[in-house]
Parts: structure tokens; C-alpha cells; sequence
């Protein structure tokens, strides 16, 4: 019973680990969008010189990136949300919800009620 929970474990740490990755690859691509859009309006305002064309996408994309990632970080109520999507998808009658309470009771995975996902 043991390596089952320990395998559990796995499982759900794996698919919050892909989910925390696809949000900061969205995240990064939101500001590169942001960036190159801003390079495209930025010679309508300032005069730049071809040697420094680079410079404002650059800058764009330094300072927005930070402020992205603070303001989408990952919360508990994401984790429920993953897990609930997970149950649905797979028509698990919230059995991964379940199975992540009850990893959460040892303080492992997270420590958000279920029914935090199926509020959202």
C-alpha cells in the first residue's frame, strides 16, 4: 500500500509539474507577444536608429515578463482546478481529487480543500 501512495504521489507531482509548465510557457509567450507588438508601435513614438531596433522589443520583454509571472503564479486553487479538469476529463467521478486530499493529508502535494475545484 505503501509504494501505491508513493506512486500516486508521482502521478499527481508529474501532471502539476506539466501544468506549472505549460502556464510559464504561456506566460513567456503572452510577453514576447507583448514585446515584438511593442517593437512594432515603438518607432511610431521615438525615433530609434537600425542599430538599436533591437533595444525596445529587448526592454519590453525584460520588464513584463517579471511583472507576468508575479501576477499569474501558481496558486492552490490552480492545483485544485488542474486536478478537477483531470477528473473530468478522464470521468473519474473526482477520484484524482480525491486521491489528492488524501496525499495532502501528509503534507505533500498541497493544501487546498477539493471543493475549491468544483466551485471554479
Amino acid at each position: 500500500m505503501g509504494t501505491d501512495r508513493e506512486t500516486l504521489q508521482t502521478q499527481i507531482s508529474r501532471l502539476l509539474g506539466w501544468e506549472k509548465r505549460k502556464r510559464r510557457e504561456a506566460t513567456l509567450t503572452v510577453a514576447l507577444f507583448y514585446a515584438l507588438l511593442g517593437a512594432l508601435g515603438a518607432p511610431l513614438f521615438v525615433s530609434i536608429s537600425r542599430g538599436w531596433v533591437w533595444v525596445a522589443p529587448a526592454a519590453i520583454f525584460a520588464l513584463l515578463t517579471p511583472y507576468l509571472f508575479f501576477t499569474r503564479r501558481w496558486r492552490d486553487q490552480d492545483t485544485a482546478r488542474a486536478l478537477a479538469a483531470l477528473d473530468k476529463t478522464l470521468r473519474l467521478d473526482e477520484r484524482a481529487t480525491t486521491a489528492w486530499a488524501l496525499s495532502a493529508s501528509t503534507g505533500q502535494v498541497a493544501h487546498t480543500s477539493p471543493a475549491t475545484a468544483r466551485s471554479t
